[in-house]
């Protein structure tokens, strides 16, 4: 019999299968988090670092990938605190810079909030995610 645990996320109690990640319990209930680089049914890597969230209470806290978070019983997540939305917009700045051309990361970069980039622009087709040989090994 599956094995259900309780987090909260922005504020949500949801209820959710042991063993699922943050990113996958926030988004199978409705709370958007930014990811270029997870694919359901591949191990995520946590390199495109736009699902960024903040995890605890209080003064305590911590900031990593959702896509690599196990969600655990009484987990207190915030995945719009201003914290990580000004985080998220640096990393959507980092990579509009690094691949300018890509409708992806456009797309990404304006949910995000960026409206002007502060870095050189490098015009890469590649931003280094690595879900083509993922997807291929796996």
């Amino acid at each position: 019999m599956p094995e259900y645990i309780t987090v909260t996320i922005d504020g949500a109690r949801i209820r959710t299968l042991k063993g699922t990640s943050v990113l996958d319990a926030a988004l199978d209930h409705g709370i958007c988090i930014p990811a270029l680089c997870h694919m359901r049914g591949v191990e995520d890597i946590g390199v495109c670092r736009l699902c960024l969230v903040e995890v605890g209470e209080g003064s305590r806290t911590k900031i990593t990938t959702s896509c690599t978070l196990e969600a655990t019983e009484g987990m207190v997540v915030q995945a719009h605190s201003q914290r990580v939305l000004r985080l998220r917009k640096g990393v959507a700045e980092l990579l509009v810079a690094e691949a300018p051309n890509s409708r992806a990361i456009q797309d990404i970069a304006v949910r995000c909030g960026v409206t002007e980039v502060r870095f050189p622009f490098h015009h890469a087709d590649c931003v280094l995610f690595g879900r083509c040989v993922r997807i291929c090994s796996d």
